[in-house]
């Protein structure tokens, strides 16, 4: 019993826990059409939104609403969004600067999910 509750302790502190690469980096909360997130932000351009709202995870919404929060919170745009409907990351275009390149590892990319479902992640 013991172990069972340091378990569901250790998976409770693990839910909002930054990825890596965006440890340290302080989480504005922000909610857009219902759903929530914490957002990092580093300063090459990319962000990490971590979604602490409980639906049904349909990914290309999700990923919409993860673009939009992290347009609102950086003012720049969202070129790209990967990852899952549980941890997204998002490449932002600044300033006339181009986004950072997008992670060849790991998540769902919006283009394949376009490509496969006709459903893009496009803000």
């Amino acid at each position: 019993m013991r172990h069972l509750v340091l378990l569901l302790v250790l998976l409770v502190l693990g839910c909002d826990t930054a990825g890596p690469g965006f440890g340290g980096l302080p989480a504005r909360s922000v909610e857009v059409e219902g759903t929530r997130f914490d957002l990092r932000l580093r300063e090459d351009g990319m962000a990490e939104a971590i979604r602490t709202s409980i639906e049904y995870p349909n990914y290309a919404q999700i990923s919409r609403r993860a673009g939009i929060a992290a347009e609102q919170v950086s003012g720049c745009t969202a070129d790209w969004i990967t990852g899952d409907p549980s941890v997204l990351r998002i490449g932002l275009a600044c300033d006339g600067q181009r986004a950072p390149a997008q992670p060849r590892r790991g998540g769902t990319a919006c283009a394949m999910l376009e490509r496969m479902a006709g459903a893009g992640c496009d803000p």
